[in-house]
């Protein structure tokens, strides 16, 4: 008996990764076209900074220069990206709400089978609703990264002056 709940478990486990890995998919392929423009300025920023830093050079004036002028635009982008996405991750979380409700007062039985049966119900609202979260918290993390370092290049360049 101990054998069939460890597979069982197991099963569940592995049905579990496989959502988290279909997700994760999403996520990327999204976030990966949402912040493009940023992520290949940040690329390029962090690029130069680690070939100057190995050959023992400080940074021109003028790509700093450029990167000040630069990262505002992109950021004020991905910002209204983020604006696009926090609606859709609000959306997505009403939707699953109303639909569990639905669910709940149709479903006969204890309400414990109801609590199941609405979950059941509601599971793929439930997977919009993560993949919507976790696109807004990762662009939002980016653009929280972008102004931090936004900040220190325009420092960098401020002590240059």
């Amino acid at each position: 008996m101990e054998n069939k709940k460890k597979k069982k478990l197991q099963k569940k486990v592995a049905k579990v990764n496989d959502y988290g890995e279909t997700i994760e998919k999403i996520v990327e392929r999204v976030i990966a076209q949402s912040i493009k423009p940023l992520q290949d300025l940040i690329s390029e920023i962090e690029l130069e900074q680690a070939r100057c830093e190995a050959e023992g050079i400080s940074i021109k004036k003028e790509k700093l220069e450029h990167w000040v002028l630069k990262l505002p635009l992109r950021m004020d982008y991905v910002g209204i990206i983020l604006e696009q996405r926090s609606i859709d991750k609000d959306i997505a979380e009403a939707i699953k709400g109303e639909n569990w409700d639905k669910a709940m007062l149709s479903a006969n039985g204890k309400v414990d089978e109801q609590k199941a049966k609405a979950n059941l119900a509601t599971s793929v609202d439930n997977y919009v609703a993560l993949v919507k979260k976790s696109i807004h918290g990762r662009i939002k993390s980016k653009l929280n990264y972008a102004d931090k370092l936004f900040y220190g290049v325009k420092t960098v360049l401020g002590n240059k002056l």
